[in-house]
């Protein structure tokens, strides 16, 4: 169903708009969770007020979770 969903974003979008049509996996991906498509995909800012927002904004009668990285906690 996911790989269905993900096609079928993929052939409307490149209908609709073919001059921003990319051949990139992640780019389409990340373009799709920005206008709705369900995806897998985290969400990632250095803002945190806009990450609480976001994390409250679309369920008002539900918690929102944030999590905090310290990427110098990963010297990978």
């Amino acid at each position: 169903m996911e790989r269905d969903t993900y096609r079928n974003f993929i052939d409307k979008g490149r209908s609709l708009n073919s001059n921003q049509a990319s051949n990139d996996k992640w780019e389409n991906l990340i373009y799709g969770q920005h206008h709705g498509l369900p995806t897998r995909l985290l969400d990632w800012t250095t803002d945190h007020f806009a990450a609480i927002y976001f994390a409250v904004s679309a369920n008002n009668d539900k918690d929102g979770a944030l999590w905090h990285l310290n990427v110098k906690d990963f010297p990978h």
